[in-house]
């Protein structure tokens, strides 16, 4: 058991530190503010990606589409391994599914597409940009924002 706030106090007291040994637990207690430098270093990393991906794109994103953003580069942070839970991906860890790169990811986020609006008519055809699968689905439903409207479909 990983033990950030007040690791103090629980190693002063020795019965605590007994009971949890007699379940089976292990106490780790961690220096004072490690969570917090933990939190800031990810919301860096968040912010750089972000950086990265808005200086990648080759038109300036409605501000309105950066939560799109965040969930993008979330979405694909948790669906790529890393060296705590190879070879599974921390969404595998969650879920139990396995993440197929070639079906649930069809273009990268911000990629510049032709939405056509109707299977039968192929003049319904605007142009948009590609923000991803909607939220809490997989694969199947896209969503677009469309340039002449401004709105999201």
């Amino acid at each position: 058991m990983k033990c950030f706030g007040g690791s103090e106090a629980v190693l002063k007291s020795q019965a605590t530190i007994n009971h949890l040994a007699s379940k089976g637990i292990k106490l780790a207690p961690r220096i004072p503010y490690e969570h917090e430098k933990v939190v800031e270093r990810s919301m860096r990393i968040l912010r750089e990606k972000m950086n990265a991906k808005l200086s990648q794109l080759l038109y300036t994103l409605p501000k309105a589409l950066y939560d799109r953003l965040v969930f993008s580069i979330i979405n694909n942070h948790y669906n790529l391994p890393n060296s705590k839970t190879t070879p599974r991906t921390p969404a595998e860890n969650i879920t139990g599914e396995k993440f197929n790169f070639f079906a649930d990811l069809q273009a990268p986020f911000g990629s510049i597409v032709l939405v056509n609006h109707s299977r039968s008519d192929n003049k319904a055809n605007e142009i948009g940009i590609f923000l991803g699968a909607s939220h809490g689905t997989k694969g199947g439903i896209w969503v677009f924002f469309l340039m002449l409207t401004k709105s999201a479909k």
